[in-house]
């Protein structure tokens, strides 16, 4: 397993440190499993644009990817926060002893990133971890979004993702009124998401009418780099057909017309 460190800092001490140490920086403990960690110094005197640039960059050549930023940069990913495994620093506390600093502060955040990525590898959880967030209806999965954003460098975050993916997986149930025995995930609003088996092709990225963060929120959850062809099909009970508004991966509202089901990647793309 390959997991990128992208550090994005505007000090020119941490940058050149990352720079010296490369894999280094990483404790001995966590380099001594089968993941191979890889620092990426960026500087956040870059656009935007660069910046996602590199993280995608980051994300083909990974399974995971972590985001380690320094204090008042963060916001440049905001609209994206749910693609990102993001954790902040402060650069004047760590230029103290850097090798202390960054090897106590890594540790737990990198170990928390590598159980989430094991979580995407089981199927059963991967359902509940890639759910497109806007359309899903169910404070158990804002609940997960708001652990991996704000709680990913704690000790009790393992525990809480835990309990967080029971509550989704316990909304896990088939259809009443189908012969079919597949099982689906049903939000408040009564619809059922279940993953899709078809490939009808990837995400849509293309500038206009999306933007850059919808590239990265297509490529990534929670810093685990997803298969772009992996989608949900949304539908209703029974023969039903489903229909109204969505909002895809640049917050614009879908009208969809009456059909089965839709297609609908984790971003929230509609094909």
């Amino acid at each position: 397993m390959k997991i990128a460190i992208v550090v994005v800092a505007r000090d020119a001490d941490v940058l050149a440190f990352f720079d010296e140490q490369k894999g280094a920086v990483v404790p001995r403990e966590l380099r001594e499993g089968n993941v191979q960690y890889n620092p990426l110094s960026v500087n956040a005197a870059c656009s935007d644009d660069k910046l996602f640039e590199i993280l995608l960059g980051a994300h083909k050549k990974h399974d995971a990817v972590g985001v380690l930023v320094e204090t008042g940069n963060e916001n440049r990913l905001n609209d994206c926060s749910s693609a990102v495994f993001l954790k902040t620093f402060n650069a004047v506390d760590a230029k103290g002893n850097m090798k202390n600093y960054f090897g106590h502060s890594l540790t737990r955040w990198l170990k928390n990133l590598h159980f989430v990525s094991q979580k995407f590898n089981d199927l059963k959880f991967f359902q509940c971890l890639a759910l497109p967030g806007q359309s899903f209806a169910a404070p158990e999965l804002t609940e997960i979004f708001r652990v991996c954003r704000t709680m990913n460098d704690e000790g009790k975050f393992l525990e809480l993702l835990e309990t967080k993916l029971k509550a989704v997986r316990n909304r896990r149930t088939p259809k009443k009124r189908t012969r079919y025995k597949a099982h689906f995930l049903k939000d408040d609003e009564g619809r059922y998401f279940g993953l899709g088996q078809e490939r009808h092709g990837q995400s849509e990225t293309r500038r206009p009418p999306h933007e850059a963060e919808c590239s990265l929120t297509a490529s990534a959850r929670f810093g685990v780099t997803l298969d772009r062809y992996r989608h949900f099909n949304v539908s209703l009970e029974g023969d039903r057909h489903i229909s109204g508004k969505f909002h895809n991966c640049h917050a614009v509202a879908v009208d969809i017309s009456p059909c089965s089901h839709v297609n609908m990647f984790p971003n929230g793309f509609i094909r």
